[in-house]
């Protein structure tokens, strides 16, 4: 069988706290949209990951 990759949400970058609910990922709360950027590029790189924003106000740090 070929090696199947499976991706996961390893870690969130928001802004907004409530907006997210429940799940198993670690969520990093940050004041403004400048900090998730710089973060979001942070853990990208430390996870060997990939970031993507989702909005203004929520990154999701996907395995690769």
């Amino acid at each position: 069988m070929a090696d199947e990759k499976q991706t996961a949400i390893i870690a969130i970058v928001t802004t907004k706290a409530g907006h997210i609910q429940g799940g198993g990922s670690p969520v990093f709360i940050v004041d403004n949209n400048e900090t998730a950027q710089k973060m979001g590029k942070r853990l990208e790189r430390i996870m060997d990951s990939s970031a993507h924003e989702l909005d203004e106000n929520t990154i999701i740090i996907v395995s690769r």
